[in-house]
């Protein structure tokens, strides 16, 4: 786990110093994320500059060291992420003749990359953003995992391409102008964040979750190697029990090869079901001593600390715990700015942020829950819309409902679309047209059954867009690194073609996962309604967040006036009976946004800090 950047020129624009001074320059921008190491290549013709920061998580020897070079000098490599199945795949390539000399699994990647080129990604199981630089070729190859669970972003003019993991490396390049979109503001608000391949600056961009990318020359290909699409190719004919037990399987190796590491590892766990089923399965099949971290909020009676306590203590875990006071929300919402390299509007955000921070202190990396609810409908704007549907069929009513129409409201959307026309200066064009898109998408294709376009849609637009970015700047930011054990291609393509009643039935999601649980927690406390790590409306904290935008409003001059009009936001808080009240969701994305604000264009910054 680490930081990757780069820089090419294919016109040699830039002197080699230069070069390998942006390069580095880069990588201390990132130092967060590798503080273990750091490297800097240059390629022969010094067109090249490729710089790493390093996480020691496999091999945390000097063999680790990047960028790594192949064997020949052909080709170069730095690279962000794991790769849980780089034994199997290393065994398979020595078979077939390939050396090794070190224990890492970069040099696996490298070498599975030299073997199966742009067909290499069928064969990776892990998360992983990486760049290689094909000397022979004079090519650039970079990639993302299948769900996005690592970062990628890049910039280009006549003169240079450039890459990094976080937005913040590429402010750092003299020629990178940090023009703000305003199309980006109306995503944010629309989706609670930017969704690839946009991102908050105009000149930079997002390669797209499941995608690669080849540079060369003045000319970029971009292609897909992942998609999940769970459709109508579905058999009526799967028991229950019998697709628990593979799905149980699969989760088995894939917590099992996600346990391999050269350092201290523990587990996220909440309330809910699938921190909970990854903990179980560690502990009950795979004999793992557990270390367990769960976070709480003060002055709530929704907090979720106390029932991942009493599965703590059944799993018997070392448990680690802490509760969330107001002025700890404070610190974060000071340094918001710093933590997100883009605006994410998950109030999440903020309790992630300090369960990375406790669970730092003890591990180096974390197991956690994430991809569940989306690769098997978990939500509960899911089970709402799927039970109007049920109802609407049930009835043979003719009154016109429809799902993308239904779905796309305040069910899924910060903001609904006249609310972000109201609030934006400048009138979000392409993003309204983009949610009409999506809305006649979920309404139209109707051939794939609801469930399933729910369950697409929230991989692409949610889990890829708003949690698993959360979940890596805030980890990231302590140097923890987090892996998702439902994120596989095996669990994915499993996910893909189990019928729809083994995903929602009986009036509940994620129904194949409740038949999964209760085979470790019988008493079925586990199915009772998950809270979450997101902010309680009714805790100390919720109640601070509507005080502090309350009292921010007051201010006579703020970043957000830049581009968005208060005159909405206002009505809604001093006559919410006519205009809608505004949500802590809602509250939480206009603070976010201005503290991300402050820190890009400083006004007065001293007395715009909460004291």
């Amino acid at each position: 786990m680490c930081s990757i950047s780069g820089i090419y020129t294919a016109n040699n624009y830039y002197a080699p110093p230069e070069l390998f001074d942006f390069a580095n320059r880069m990588a201390a921008t990132q130092a967060h994320r590798g503080p273990d190491d750091q490297g800097v290549w240059m390629n022969h013709s010094k067109q090249v500059a490729l710089s790493h920061r390093r996480l020691s998580i496999i091999d945390t020897t000097h063999d680790g060291h990047q960028p790594m070079r192949s064997a020949d000098g052909q080709l170069c490599i730095t690279f962000n992420g794991e790769i849980y199945n780089y034994r199997e795949l290393k065994e398979n390539l020595r078979k077939k003749g390939v050396h090794f000399h070190t224990e890492t699994d970069t040099e696996v990647l490298l070498a599975a990359y030299r073997f199966y080129g742009l067909e290499v990604f069928a064969h990776l199981d892990g998360m992983y953003a990486f760049c290689i630089y094909d000397q022979q070729k004079e090519e650039l190859i970079l990639a993302r995992d299948p769900f996005g669970e690592k970062p990628l972003y890049y910039t280009r003019n006549q003169n240079a391409f450039a890459f990094a993991s976080e937005l913040g490396a590429l402010e750092s390049l003299p020629f990178f102008a940090p023009d703000i979109d305003h199309e980006a503001i109306g995503q944010y608000l629309l989706f609670q964040s930017i969704i690839a391949p946009r991102t908050i600056y105009r000149h930079a961009q997002a390669l797209p979750p499941g995608s690669w990318m080849r540079v060369r020359n003045n000319t970029i290909d971009i292609g897909t190697h992942f998609v999940f699409a769970p459709d109508a190719r579905y058999t009526h004919t799967m028991p229950l029990e019998s697709a628990t037990d593979e799905l149980e399987s699969l989760l088995e190796q894939s917590i099992a090869r996600r346990l391999r590491s050269d350092v201290p590892i523990g587990f996220f766990l909440s309330a809910g079901i699938d921190s909970s089923l990854i903990a179980a399965i560690s502990a009950k099949k795979l004999g793992v001593d557990l270390k367990t971290f769960s976070i709480g909020f003060a002055g709530s009676d929704k907090s979720e600390h106390i029932r991942s306590r009493i599965t703590s203590e059944e799993l018997q875990s070392k448990h680690y715990e802490r509760i969330l006071e107001e002025g700890s929300l404070t610190s974060f919402l000071n340094d918001a700015g710093d933590l997100l390299d883009q605006p994410n509007a998950d109030t999440s955000c903020f309790p992630t942020s300090s369960l990375s921070s406790l669970a730092k202190k003890n591990v180096s990396v974390c197991l956690s829950g994430d991809g569940g609810n989306e690769l098997f409908c978990g939500y509960n704007r899911n089970r709402v819309t799927l039970m109007e549907e049920r109802d609407q069929l049930g009835a043979g009513s003719s009154s016109g409902w429809r799902a993308g129409d239904a779905y796309l409201t305040s069910r899924f959307l910060l903001f609904q679309d006249p609310e972000v026309a109201a609030l934006c200066r400048e009138a979000p064009t392409a993003s309204l047209a983009m949610l009409r898109g999506m809305r006649q998408a979920l309404n139209t294709n109707t051939t794939i059954p609801l469930v399933s376009r729910l369950r697409q849609f929230d991989s692409t637009v949610f889990l890829s867009g708003v949690v698993l970015p959360k979940v890596d700047r805030m980890s990231m930011r302590y140097a923890l690194e987090v892996r998702c054990p439902f994120l596989t291609r095996d669990i994915a393509k499993f996910a893909e073609r189990i019928p729809p009643e083994l995903c929602f039935s009986n009036g509940q999601g994620k129904f194949i996962l409740r038949n999964l649980i209760n085979r470790y927690f019988p008493d079925g406390r586990l199915n009772l309604p998950k809270q979450g790590f997101g902010i309680h409306e009714e805790s100390r904290c919720g109640v601070a967040v509507n005080e502090r935008l309350v009292s921010l409003l007051k201010e006579p001059r703020l970043q957000i006036d830049d581009w968005i009009s208060r005159n909405l936001l206002n009505q809604k808080i001093t006559d919410p009976m006519k205009h809608g009240p505004l949500s802590i969701d809602q509250c939480w994305s206009i603070l976010t946004l201005e503290h991300w604000l402050r820190r890009k264009s400083p006004r007065n910054e001293d007395s715009l800090r909460y004291g």
